[in-house]
Parts: C-alpha cells; sequence; structure tokens
C-alpha cells in the first residue's frame, strides 16, 4: 500500500524519489506473489500447512500417515521445510489461508478464521516457536491441574538450560540410537520431580551424553510400535538435509480407519496417541512408572491392530454399517485397554466383560476380534444383551465353529443354566 501511494502522491510532491517507491511496490508484490503461489500450491494439495484443528487426528498422522506441519508432499511422505524461515513465512502463509478456507464455508466466520490463521506460520516457525511452546506448557499445566506459572518458567528455563549442550552431541545420538525416546514421561511414583526428570532425559541423556538416549524408554506409535528410521536417513538428516523426512505407514486397518473417519467425522475411531498415564480401580489410583506405562501402550497398541485386523478378515464385518463398525472399532480399544493394563499391571483386575472375553478366547481358541464379531451379530435385536434364543440362533449358522467353541460362546452369551452344545 506505502509503495502504490508513494507512486500516486509522494512523488509528484517530490517527498519521496522514484528509485524507492518503485523498491517498496516490488517488495510488497514480491511477498504477496509468493503468498498467492503458496495458495495455489497447497490447493493442489503439493504442501501441508501448520497444526490440525483435530488434535487427536493429528497425533494420528504424525506417527502413521508420515503427516508433518509445514512439509513438501513427496508421494506418500513429506519433507519439512521449517528451516528456510523467515524466508517461506509468505510462502506458508499462503499454504495456511487456503487450507483455512477449505475447512470451513465461506461465509464471515471462517474468512475470519481464515485471517487469524495467517499469523500461524510466523508464530510456529520462528524464534516465537519457543515462546509458543512454553505458552502451551502453561496451558496444559493449568487444564489439568497443574501450575500455569510453574509449567511456563520450567519450560523457558529448559530451553535456555539446553543451549549449553553442544549441538554435535544430539547429532551423535540421534545418529546412533534411531529410536525416538519418551524423553517427556513423568514419574509420579518417582522422588525426583516429573519437570526435573524430563528436563533431565531431553537434555543430559539426549543431548549431552552419546549414546545416553538408550536409557530413555523408546516412545511407541498408536499401535504399539517402535518408531525407528534406518540408519542411511538418520546419517544424512543430522549431517546433511536440514529438514526432516517422513514416510508413510499406513497398512490396511489404517485405511479403514481412516475411511470411517472422513465419512463419520467421529474420531472416536481414531487410536488414541497419548492414553492416560495411571490405572484407577475400586477408589485406589495407580499411576504408571515409565517401563510400565511402555508396556501399557504397546500391548494396547499392538492388540488393537491385530483385532481391527481381525475384524478386517471377518465375513461378520461386512454385513455392518459404517456406524456400527465405528462403534465396534471403540470396543476393540476398550479391550485393548484393559488387555494393555494388566500386561503393565500383574496384579490389575480385569472388569468382566474383559475377564468373560479372555477366559472364552482362551476357551475357544478363538481371536479377540472373532468374540467381539460374534457377540454383535449374536444381539439381533441390538439391545445389548444376547438371549439363550439368539445365541442358539446365531451359533447354528456357524458351520465353521466346533461344537466346543460354541459350547463356551454360548456360555459367555448367554446366562441359560442348560448348554445346547454339552
Amino acid at each position: 500500500m506505502a509503495g502504490v501511494y508513494n507512486l500516486n502522491q509522494a512523488v509528484r510532491t517530490g517527498k519521496v524519489d522514484a528509485a524507492h517507491a518503485l523498491d517498496q511496490l516490488a517488495s510488497g508484490l514480491t511477498g504477496s506473489g509468493i503468498m498467492a503461489l503458496g495458495f495455489f500450491l497447497s490447493k493442489l494439495g503439493l504442501f501441508t500447512g501448520g497444526a490440525e484443528e483435530d488434535k487427536k487426528k493429528e497425533a494420528y498422522d504424525r506417527q502413521v500417515s508420515g503427516w508433518q506441519p509445514y512439509a513438501l508432499r513427496l508421494g506418500d511422505a513429506t519433507y519439512t521445510l521449517d528451516w528456510l524461515a523467515p524466508t517461506s513465512l509468505p510462502f506458508f502463509t499462503g499454504v495456511a489461508l487456503q487450507q483455512e478456507l477449505e475447512q470451513g464455508s465461506l461465509g464471515p466466520e471462517a474468512a475470519w478464521e481464515a485471517v487469524l490463521s495467517l499469523t500461524n506460520p510466523m508464530v510456529e516457525m520462528s524464534m516465537l516457536s519457543g515462546l509458543d511452546r512454553a505458552i502451551q506448557s502453561a496451558s496444559y499445566a493449568q487444564n489439568n491441574g497443574g501450575n500455569a506459572i510453574q509449567a511456563f518458567a520450567v519450560s523457558a528455563a529448559e530451553s535456555y538450560f539446553g543451549q549449553a549442550f553442544p549441538t554435535a552431541f544430539g547429532r551423535v545420538n540421534r545418529i546412533l540410537d534411531g529410536t525416538q525416546r519418551n524423553t517427556y514421561y513423568k514419574d509420579k511414583n518417582s522422588l525426583v520431580p516429573g519437570d526435573l526428570q524430563a528436563a533431565f532425559r531431553s537434555t543430559v541423556l539426549q543431548k549431552g551424553i552419546p549414546g545416553g538416549s538408550k536409557y530413555i524408554e523408546p516412545k511407541l506409535d498408536v499401535w504399539g510400535r517402535e518408531q525407528k528410521a534406518p540408519l542411511g536417513e538418520r546419517v544424512i538428516e543430522n549431517l546433511v538435509s536440514p529438514g526432516y523426512y517422513s514416510k508413510s505407514k499406513q497398512d490396511k486397518v489404517d485405511k479403514e480407519v481412516l475411511r470411517l473417519y472422513h465419512k463419520l467425522g467421529d474420531n472416536g475411531v481414531i487410536p488414541n496417541a497419548s492414553p492416560q498415564k495411571y490405572i484407577q480401580r475400586d477408589g485406589k489410583r495407580h499411576d504408571f512408572s515409565a517401563k510400565e506405562y511402555t508396556a501399557y501402550t504397546r500391548e494396547r497398541g499392538q492388540q488393537s491392530h491385530q483385532i481391527l485386523e481381525d475384524f478386517l478378515g471377518s465375513r461378520e464385518w461386512k454385513k455392518l454399517s459404517d456406524r456400527e463398525k465405528a462403534a465396534m472399532v471403540e470396543k476393540a480399544y476398550d479391550l485393548a485397554d484393559e488387555l494393555g493394563r494388566k500386561k503393565a499391571v500383574r496384579s490389575y483386575q480385569y472388569d468382566r466383560a474383559t475377564a468373560k472375553a479372555v477366559e472364552t478366547c482362551k476357551q475357544a481358541g478363538i481371536a479377540y476380534g472373532e468374540y467381539l464379531l460374534a457377540k454383535q451379530a449374536a444381539d439381533q435385536n441390538g439391545n445389548g444383551s444376547v438371549t439363550k434364543d439368539e445365541a442358539k440362533t446365531y451359533l447354528d449358522s456357524r458351520s465353521d465353529l466346533r461344537k466346543s467353541q460354541k459350547a463356551s460362546l454360548f456360555s459367555a452369551f448367554s446366562t441359560a443354566k442348560q448348554n445346547p452344545y454339552q
């Protein structure tokens, strides 16, 4: 605007020379042009923007779909470009504008949200990102009953003291150890304050001592898998490439989960990347240690994936509506959560439904996914319980099951004293 004004008014009056006015105009047009290019290329699906609105979905995409913020899409992978800041800020401002407009209608509210989103690249891709993280830490602490001022101070102090460790040490650690580590886990059973635990892991062990990161518990993805990068990729990322490469690990289970999510708009089908860190039964609370939390999330994630894989291979799955499938996915997560708790804490007692499922599957030699689908199919009127007649009608139709398996399932589904398969 200043360049246009100067060309029209100030140059005529002699207040500004023509060269300076033209330089101002060219600078403005360059920024606007780069922003327009970002808008156009984002429309083509070639770039990602900032954080997603659905945080649960974002965490899943980061771990499974290869999604990264402010990155170039390379087929089923992404390569981050945040290192180009501040040069790239106008470009990603255009990306943010396009994606914000795409998510909503073209009404006044969507337009206003789009305007507000223009500041996101500036905050997330500049020195303000550290301040933004500190503010987010304070907000998280406040929302979870913690001390916001303390959380802000600890985050700021951690960033400050982390500068004392040479960057080279961190790079060496990332090359030697290809496994992502759960540096920020706070063990409430420890005498050491949680903030100090996290700071020690993220600075001293991960950045200060070569090989020290191997003493930190692994950070597992939503399916209970360790997140590892091959040696060649680690060397290139830490010694040559300024950005980070991430490839999608989606399989048939992920494709079905995402299909249901996009079809129904229900994020209940998305596995939780950060499940709760304690268990509670009969009024007693047990906080997981770091090792217990790893055991819990590993079993929980792997069982969730296995049950959903069993679903996809079953004929009963194909008979369900998408809404029913979504409900079954959530039941699978609930069962896997109970199995994970027991894996982490041997003294943990299953709830009644899980205890019955575990016992029946063991007796009948069937998978958990098959058990859940069979119980769903047997409930013909959909009231949540299975009568004796419903159980028998369904099990009689299953010619693929042995008599002993039918007997076990009948006992699990029905409270009838007489079992027709015994």
